[in-house]
């Protein structure tokens, strides 16, 4: 079964959110008299008391912690819904490689150019296969080597000197007159405690949009969540975060505003 929850925005819009469990509960009204804190325990040992809480935890964190075999982040945990839909969430992994010159030896008119791998294992198909040019946004020759996949999960168990000279290969590749960076650096996200993979994406069993409005979808009247992984309509982007941030805000601010009207 499943519940169809209406959230109306003081902008006049309206957005449709279909829960996928009938373990919903609309949340009471908030009352400063009656509404209990939220405590938020920090690693430092100290905690914080709050009237509402905005979590904008990744998705791959949220996995993980919520699995079966980790305790919770959240006392009591996270409804069974909303659960449900962390379980039925992708969670992509790109790495990139940031390569400084001092002078750029490519066609700096161009904002990308690919590159096909060196390699014949199907594993390293996603290496590299794309790099940014940041010259026409920033004047610095400077490029953004990005792989995906397999290859991006395997760069992370290399030193940086290994995963450097994989790139700077390819380059060589490409070009005769290549020069050596003069700084580079290499991302890990899915070894990052703070993030455990770059973006969430709709997997084989997912129900897409309706997935994202639940991840989106408060609990208790006093949590809210945002990020890339609770936009419906911009998922996977920088973008789409700062746009959940945006949404958020105004729900807290909704949420106060009606505990001082009463």
């Amino acid at each position: 079964s499943s519940v169809t929850v209406f959230i109306h925005f003081e902008d006049g819009d309206e957005q449709e959110v279909d829960l996928p469990d009938s373990d919903v509960r609309v949340a009471p009204p908030i009352h400063a008299a009656s509404t209990s804190k939220v405590d938020v325990f920090l690693n430092d040992g100290t905690s914080l008391q709050c009237d509402a809480v905005v979590c904008t935890i990744p998705v791959g964190v949220l996995q993980e912690k919520e699995a079966a075999a980790e305790p919770s982040l959240f006392h009591p945990s996270l409804p069974k819904w909303k659960r449900a839909s962390l379980q039925r969430a992708g969670n992509g992994l790109i790495n990139k490689v940031i390569l400084k010159f001092e002078r750029p030896f490519w066609d700096v008119s161009l904002d990308l150019f690919g590159c096909t791998p060196l390699s014949d294992d199907p594993a390293d198909r996603g290496a590299f296969f794309m790099f940014w040019s940041l010259y026409r946004c920033s004047a610095d020759a400077t490029l953004v080597a990005v792989t995906s996949g397999d290859a991006a999960l395997k760069l992370e168990g290399l030193s940086n000197e290994e995963v450097t000279n994989m790139v700077l290969r390819m380059l060589r590749a490409l070009f005769v007159d290549m020069t050596a960076p003069i700084q580079t650096l290499v991302t890990r996200w899915n070894a990052d405690p703070c993030a455990r993979g770059a973006y969430s994406f709709v997997q084989v069993g997912g129900t897409g949009g309706p997935d994202y409005d639940v991840l989106a979808e408060p609990v208790g009247g006093q949590i809210f969540f945002a990020g890339e992984g609770t936009c419906r309509e911009h998922p996977s982007t920088a973008a789409g975060a700062y746009l959940t941030g945006l949404r958020e805000a105004a729900r807290v601010h909704g949420m106060f505003i009606r505990e001082s009207s009463t």
